[in-house]
């Protein structure tokens, strides 16, 4: 059942490395203004990535071996990731008490907060994250507290959080200006714990509660951003749909305990829609944990997700939901899809962005496993449907009027097919 552009839109349903830890209270995470380059635009990070692979060039370049061989990358250093937090899982089920201090040099942290919830007023959370190396502080951080190390992979996550603090610079995020109000800090502090790879830090003692408590950090309406990104899935971000009929998460986030606790407090995780294969991350845990439904197309299955409870086949669109709707899209790989909620929120992993340096809706040229001409046709598809928001795995998300959004799909179209 196709929603075509000028439909009616479906009912609304409301929303529901290292630093000594000292204490439970105050955590030390853990810092030259930039100067604006005009030199050259701003590629998406996914995009560039791909295009260093394109300069080095070689026989067996393709766009399909690139893409194996990052995906085998991120399962190694997935697998060493899963290493750590089992072992420090181990060593936190021998301790009778939350310890209070940790001197570690492995730059994972296990970390007992006391997060306080209205349902859970006196339950102690696990957080399981990353702390930055102040030794490794990149040296062209703003002088100050916040600071991006070297393990950075510019995957663009904390400077669409915090503008305000973090910028790009010579292929890395960087601060351009240390947060001087309570919202800029928190909104830093979430950026910290949002990166994938636990490259923000600070100089000084954070406490990090309210950064953490913020996620899901509402979108619109009862759409939500989970926060809490996954370097498997090169940092690509994860929403939260919360209906009555059950909670719907696009793409899986990293699993840690304050996130898992607080779609918990939201009614759980019903199903779970996975774009693509590039951003399944820890699909399996949230899966385990909720039991929820997993859908993904067919064409992208492979070793971790044979076991999808829901294969979409085809490429016509398929009703999840009476607000729900999967839209095939193949192009940036055989099997992407796109999740259309209440003609309204359109999810496209890495299907579609919103580029700010160009000025409009752009695809990923260089980073197109599959088939460009495939992705242009399946982009046509997608502009005879009416909605107002793209909200992306990869890229910048955008908000128009209906009218708007669709003078921009057709800019979008007519770079696309120049690009081919």
């Amino acid at each position: 059942m196709e929603q075509k552009r000028g439909g009616n839109n479906l009912q609304r349903v409301p929303g529901g490395r290292g630093q000594r830890v000292d204490d439970v209270s105050g955590v030390g995470l853990g810092g030259q203004e930039r100067a604006q380059s005009d030199s050259r635009p701003e590629l998406d990070a996914v995009e560039k990535k791909a295009r260093e692979r394109e300069t080095a060039g070689g026989p067996d370049d393709s766009p399909e071996v690139a893409f194996e061989d990052l995906r085998r990358e991120r399962d190694v250093r997935q697998q060493e990731i899963d290493r750590r937090q089992e072992k420090d899982s181990r060593e936190m089920a021998n301790v009778r008490e939350p310890r209070t201090k940790r001197h570690r040099t492995d730059p994972l942290f296990v970390l007992e907060l006391h997060i306080l919830s209205d349902r859970r007023p006196a339950e102690g959370k696990r957080y399981t994250g990353f702390m930055a190396q102040a030794s490794k502080r990149l040296p062209h951080n703003a002088p100050g507290d916040f600071y991006v190390d070297a393990s950075c992979i510019d995957c663009d996550t904390c400077r669409w959080m915090a503008p305000a603090t973090f910028t790009e610079r010579e292929d890395q995020a960087s601060v351009h200006h240390q947060p001087d109000t309570e919202a800029g800090r928190r909104r830093a502090l979430m950026a910290l714990v949002s990166c994938p790879t636990g490259s923000i830090g600070t100089m000084e003692k954070q406490d990090p509660t309210r950064a953490i408590e913020a996620f899901p950090d509402r979108v619109h309406d009862n759409v939500f951003h989970t926060g809490f990104h996954s370097e498997s899935s090169f940092g690509a971000t994860s929403y939260l749909v919360a209906r009555e009929q059950g909670n719907v998460l696009v793409d899986s986030p990293r699993f840690t305990m304050p996130l898992v606790r607080r779609l918990e407090d939201l009614g759980g995780v019903s199903m779970m829609f996975l774009t693509h294969r590039d951003d399944v991350a820890d699909h399996r845990k949230f899966r385990e944990h909720f039991d929820c439904e997993r859908v993904m197309h067919e064409r992208d299955l492979g070793h971790g997700t044979r076991d999808i409870e829901r294969p979409i086949r085809g490429e016509d669109p398929v009703v999840l939901d009476r607000d729900l709707l999967v839209i095939p899209t193949p192009g940036h790989t055989r099997g992407s899809a796109c999740l259309l909620y209440r003609d309204e929120f359109l999810f496209t992993g890495d299907h579609l962005a919103w580029n700010e340096t160009r000025g409009h809706i752009y695809a990923f040229r260089s980073a197109c496993w599959y088939d460009w001409a495939t992705l242009v046709r399946s982009s046509e598809k997608l502009a005879s449907y009416s909605f107002e928001w793209i909200l992306p795995g990869h890229g910048r998300r955008c908000h128009f009027p209906r009218e708007r959004m669709a003078a921009e799909m057709d800019k979008a179209l007519s770079w696309m097919r120049e690009a081919a």
